[in-house]
C-alpha cells in the first residue's frame, strides 16, 4: 500500500448513502476498491431531521472503514446530488480519527458544506440580476435574494475582486445609433509568427468598428471578425484599410440579415 494513497468518499443521494474508498497512485488514477451502501437515515426532503442518527452512522461507518483498511483517513469528500465534490480537510484543526471522532467533527464539515453551497446559490441570484440589469441598486439587489446591503455588497465586492464580475457596462442599441449593419469576416493566413501575431492583435485593438474577434479551428477560416457599420459603402471602405493593415491568404464577408438573438447574460448553471 504504501505506493498508494486512500481516499474516502460519502454520497448522499436521495435514498442511501454510499460509503467509497478509492486507491490512488503518484499518476492520481483511481480505482475503486471498496464500497458500503447504506439506507438513508436522518434525512428526509434533503434536510437533517435527525442529526444523532445521522452523525452516529457517519461516525461508526467510519470507524469501521478505518479498522477494516488500518489507515486513518485526512480528508472526507463528500458528494451530494447536482453538485460538484467538494474537498473539506480536516487535519490540522480537528482529529477525525475512526471512533474518537467528535460530533462536532461531522458538523463542522456539514456546516461548511452547507455555507459553501448556500454562499455560491447567493452568488447566482446576484449574478442573475446584475446580468439582468446593472444598474440595480444594492438595496433591491439585497431584498431580491434575502440578504441585508452589507454581506450583499460584499459578496459583490469579491466576485468583482475575483475577475467574475469583468465590468459592468451599458448596453446600447445599435441601430439607433446609426449602425444597422452586421458583418463577419473571415480570414485566413499563411504564418502565425510571434511577429505577424503582435501586428495583427495591434490592428484588431485600433479600431472600434470591431467588435469581437475569434480565433478558429474546425474551418477553412483561422479568424472571425465581427465588424459593425453604418453602411455597405461604409464597410467596404473598411475593408479596404484592413486590407492595406493586415497580411492574409484569404478574406471573405457574409452580412448578417437578421439579428434572432443578442444577448449579454451567460448561463450561471456551470457555477459550482
Amino acid at each position: 500500500m504504501k505506493n498508494y494513497k486512500l481516499n474516502l468518499f460519502l454520497e448522499i443521494n436521495t435514498s442511501n448513502y454510499i460509503f467509497f474508498v478509492g486507491k490512488s497512485d503518484e499518476n492520481n488514477n483511481l480505482e475503486v476498491i471498496f464500497k458500503l451502501e447504506l439506507p438513508l437515515a436522518g434525512i428526509e426532503n434533503n434536510k437533517i431531521s435527525d442529526s444523532e442518527k445521522f452523525l452516529n452512522l457517519i461516525k461508526e461507518n467510519l470507524f469501521l472503514i478505518e479498522q477494516k483498511f488500518n489507515y486513518t483517513f485526512k480528508k472526507i469528500v463528500i458528494i451530494l446530488e447536482n453538485l460538484n465534490p467538494i474537498f473539506i480537510n480536516v487535519s490540522g484543526y480537528k482529529k477525525l480519527n475512526g471512533s474518537q471522532i467528535l460530533r462536532e467533527n461531522i458538523t463542522y464539515i456539514l456546516n461548511t458544506l452547507k455555507s459553501l453551497i448556500e454562499e455560491t446559490e447567493l452568488d447566482k441570484k446576484i449574478l442573475h440580476l446584475l446580468q439582468t440589469k446593472a444598474t440595480l441598486p444594492l438595496s433591491e439587489i439585497s431584498r431580491r435574494v434575502g440578504i441585508s446591503k452589507t454581506p450583499c455588497w460584499n459578496r459583490i465586492r469579491a466576485m468583482e475582486e475575483s475577475g467574475v464580475i469583468k465590468e459592468r457596462i451599458t448596453v446600447l442599441d445599435r441601430e439607433k445609433i446609426g449602425l444597422p449593419l452586421v458583418i463577419f469576416l473571415s480570414i485566413s493566413v499563411g504564418r502565425h509568427s510571434r511577429e505577424w501575431t503582435e501586428d495583427f492583435m495591434h490592428t484588431i485593438q485600433k479600431y472600434d468598428q470591431i467588435i469581437e474577434v475569434h480565433r478558429l479551428t474546425g474551418s477553412g477560416a483561422d479568424y472571425m471578425i465581427k465588424i459593425v457599420a453604418n453602411s455597405i459603402d461604409e464597410y467596404d471602405n473598411f475593408q479596404q484599410t484592413l486590407i492595406g493593415d493586415l497580411e492574409f491568404t484569404k478574406m471573405s464577408s457574409s452580412v448578417s440579415l437578421q439579428e434572432l438573438k443578442f444577448s449579454h447574460n451567460l448561463p450561471l448553471g456551470a457555477i459550482k
